[in-house]
């Protein structure tokens, strides 16, 4: 989640101007939000799976809690769903600075929802994998 702050802040993604010309800066923003994508999904993926089957450190979460798996489950999901929405402005901008005005801009935003999907796939296999 900080990366995600961070590279807003750095991107100033809450304010509406014209696209400039491909810097580093638009690299090192690519980079990040790339990077907080990647960590978006490990999170939540792991948050809302280990909710759902309970196994070591999300299990203490729930019997020391006392609050049941589906609430944590819930919350995980709906959080999930919250940071996405805030997330299209972000991959709106890298998909502009990727594809510039024509087809590929409206490509790229597919390709980042299967870049998270892929890299939580991969964590939540891992994950049971390991269990």
């Amino acid at each position: 989640m900080l990366l995600l702050a961070f590279a807003s802040v750095l991107g100033g993604w809450w304010r509406r101007r014209e696209p400039a010309r491909p810097s580093r800066r638009h690299w090192l923003l690519l980079f990040a939000f790339l990077w907080a994508l990647a960590n978006y999904a490990e999170a939540f993926f792991y948050l809302v799976l280990s909710a759902v089957w309970l196994k070591s450190d999300m299990e203490t979460v729930v019997v020391a809690s006392g609050v049941s798996r589906w609430v944590w489950a819930g919350t995980g999901l709906l959080l999930t769903i919250g940071v996405g929405r805030w997330l299209r402005r972000p991959a709106t901008e890298a998909a502009t600075f990727l594809g510039g005005d024509g087809p590929g801009k409206q490509v790229w935003p597919v390709l980042f929802v299967a870049y998270v999907a892929a890299v939580g796939t991969r964590m939540a296999a891992a994950r049971i994998v390991l269990a």
